[in-house]
């Protein structure tokens, strides 16, 4: 809004708004040509057919959320704590090319590796080179190993990343 009234003000409304359309129209035309092999419907659709007990939670990255609207989830993310989820079965979907987007999926998913015994039930080929895969999971009767979430490294960490002055 800020931008809309300064320009407004200065008499170069029309200008800013031109290059607004053209920045946003070559933005989000390169980001659908990315991304437009991904078929979002299908996605669901494998796992509500492959994940066929209602009754069992799925664990997956925050976007398998919309494949299980009516059943409990449990989101990846790093305000979860797994250490308080005890599950004796569950669904887990691997989704490795969002992990990127999670410091803690990594964690979670070799802690689960450890707790469970896990079985792929299916895999999916999401886009290019990407694959899902739903796997069923059971408590293999062990003493549960607890994950230990590495500490968060601060803003100022996370930002030289991007801003090397830092």
């Amino acid at each position: 809004m800020l931008y809309f009234y300064t320009y407004s003000a200065i008499g170069k409304l029309r200008p800013f708004l031109v290059s607004f359309v053209l920045i946003c129209t070559t933005y989000y035309a390169a980001v659908y040509s990315k991304h437009k092999d991904f078929e979002f419907s299908n996605f669901i659709s494998f796992i509500q057919n492959n994940a066929s007990n209602e009754e069992l939670p799925i664990v997956g990255m925050p976007d398998v959320w919309f494949a299980s609207m009516e059943r409990p989830f449990y989101p990846i993310h790093n305000e979860r704590d797994f250490n308080k989820v005890n599950f004796e079965e569950f669904y887990f979907v691997e989704t490795d090319y969002l992990s990127s987007r999670s410091r803690v999926y990594e964690q979670v998913k070799s802690n689960i590796y450890a707790n469970y015994n896990c079985t792929v039930i299916s895999d999916w080929q999401a886009y290019g080179d990407n694959k899902s895969v739903l796997c069923s999971c059971k408590a293999n009767g062990k003493n549960k190993i607890a994950l230990e979430y590495k500490p968060y490294p601060g803003w100022q960490h996370m930002m030289s990343k991007f801003m090397p002055a830092l």
